[in-house]
């Protein structure tokens, strides 16, 4: 966790980045009441369990999105892009309930295959996790966002593969926030308040109790 800090009794904010595991997230916990100290104490006690418990879920599914798509990269069918790869990603998406994109996009940004039955020509060169991917070679995570495929917004991963010519392609999975929200709907939480779950940007990904329209903003 890299900080924690509070704010007046009136309007105590707890605000911790879970920084140890992808993607890099925050969590705003607003008590919105007046607190005695001890009060405040027991928030704060409740507040960094929900942290922990959110990190623990960061870690679960970024070992997950990992294992997945280097497994994947070592497949033959994904680095010679054979035609039988989208329904490959059909059936592997079925299985794997908390994503809601696996595809694989070319050196272009263009996406090549996927799970999608449209014929709609869909460009990730814009987003961070496609950028990131290639730069660095690695397994990368992106943003908060709406998922061009899916119409879901999600938190997606990266990670760069070759094919046999040496051409890169970036394959790519994406995480549902409602299993976020999910999960998260089981924490404790102190009385009246409200907690955000951000992403490194501070954009509002999951709210609880849950707020219409506030995907993608700024907390208050």
């Amino acid at each position: 966790m890299k900080h924690f800090c509070s704010g007046s009794f009136l309007r105590t904010a707890f605000f911790i980045i879970a920084g140890a595991s992808l993607p890099a997230i925050a969590i705003v916990l607003f008590t919105g009441l007046e607190r005695s100290a001890d009060a405040l104490r027991r928030a704060e006690t409740q507040a960094m369990g929900a942290v922990h418990a959110v990190a623990r879920i960061q870690t679960t599914l970024a070992a997950g999105s990992h294992t997945l798509l280097t497994t994947l990269g070592r497949m033959e069918l994904v680095r010679t892009r054979s035609r039988d790869l989208k329904d490959f990603l059909n059936r592997l998406n079925y299985s794997h309930p908390a994503f809601a994109d696996i595809f694989v996009v070319d050196e272009n940004g263009y996406v090549i295959a996927t799970k999608s039955n449209s014929d709609d020509t869909v460009r990730v060169i814009d987003r961070g996790y496609f950028s990131a991917a290639l730069k660095k070679n690695a397994f990368v995570a992106g943003e908060v966002t709406f998922s061009r495929l899916s119409k879901l917004p999600i938190f997606h991963f990266g990670y760069k593969i070759e094919q046999p010519d040496g051409t890169p392609l970036v394959l790519v999975t994406g995480v549902k926030l409602s299993y976020y929200d999910y999960l998260l709907r089981s924490l404790p939480l102190p009385s009246g308040a409200t907690l955000y779950l951000a992403d490194m940007r501070g954009r509002i990904a999951v709210t609880l109790p849950r707020v219409e329209d506030d995907f993608g903003t700024l907390p208050p």
